[in-house]
């Protein structure tokens, strides 16, 4: 077992709703319904409503923000979201199980910086997460995740991002 990070596109009303309702399990069921099986293999399916980075999120985190500044635009998909739920337990480093969201304009903006990522970075970035020594060990690398696999995830998470930000949607992420 082991930490796993979910997104969940939302309508900008619903979001609304939901931080207007303060219920947690109804927004633990939101959460959940219609969320597909785990995947047999390592890179999760592509879902309209859904994103399961499974274990993953870290090879996800490490490309967008391969030198971990703190002060990229990244940090807010994996670090530092705003819960959903105004509840003192967030503010105490409660992690596990709580909904954080990104408004309509902050998933417009990511997707938007997503696609900013110049192509003939990518097996630069790749090559910082895996600590390989030079652009050539990092392109010979044949075990899981390959910078294939990597590149498949971040495309996976970058259309992701667009489609809501295509709808004008939020986005709902928490780790469980």
């Amino acid at each position: 077992m082991g930490i796993y990070l979910s997104y969940r596109r939302v309508p900008a009303d619903k979001l609304s709703y939901f931080r207007s309702i303060q219920d947690p399990d109804l927004l633990t069921d939101y959460m959940h319904q219609d969320q597909p099986a785990f995947p047999d293999s390592p890179i999760p399916e592509p879902d309209p409503q859904h994103l399961d980075l499974d274990k993953l999120y870290p090879l996800v985190d490490g490309f967008l923000n391969p030198e971990s500044d703190e002060t990229s635009i990244f940090v807010s998909i994996m670090h530092r979201g705003k819960p959903v739920i105004d509840n003192p337990l967030h503010e105490n480093g409660e992690y596990l199980d709580t909904v954080y969201f990104l408004s309509p304009q902050e998933v417009q903006l990511l997707a938007t910086a997503m696609h900013t990522i110049p192509q003939n970075e990518w097996l630069e970035r790749y090559r910082i997460i895996m600590g390989d020594e030079s652009i050539d060990e990092a392109r010979a690398r044949s075990e899981f995740p390959t910078y294939d696999q990597v590149i498949e995830i971040f495309t996976d998470v970058r259309s992701f991002f667009q489609q809501a930000a295509d709808t004008g949607e939020g986005i709902l992420w928490w780790y469980t």
